[in-house]
């Protein structure tokens, strides 16, 4: 199994994402965006995590109504994505199984979870 994983990487050509000339090198390059994207959301995600529960804790009056802050923004994710991936499903199948599908699909994943990384940063700002 490393045999054939270390052959593959040897013998596929290096992708060239300034100037991508095949849809395979596209829909690559635009996974690549997705991944790093997706990295960058991971980051912010904590952040805004954090500054949710460490108001949740801050001594407020009675009632808190930042108490479940931290549950409501999990849910409010788990929510997010399953719409992402489902919104992003669906654009790929638009392609109707052309080669540019998993182009479509990771670009729409960058684009919205580019978006939603933004929108973690906006709250991260209101919680402090």
């Amino acid at each position: 199994m490393i045999l054939l994983m270390l052959l593959a990487a040897v013998q596929a050509p290096p992708m060239n994402c300034r100037n991508p000339m095949s849809q395979h090198e596209m829909n690559g390059c635009a996974h690549r965006i997705y991944r790093a994207t997706d990295a960058a959301l991971d980051v912010q995600w904590k952040r805004t995590l954090a500054a949710a529960q460490k108001a949740a804790r801050q001594e407020r009056p009675k009632n808190n109504p930042l108490a479940g802050a931290a549950d409501v923004l999990l849910s409010s994710q788990r929510g997010w994505i399953a719409y992402r991936d489902n919104h992003c499903r669906a654009v790929l199948l638009s392609a109707l199984g052309g080669s540019m599908g998993p182009k479509l699909e990771a670009l729409c994943l960058a684009g919205l979870t580019r978006d939603r990384t933004a929108q973690l940063k906006d709250m991260e700002k209101r919680f402090q």
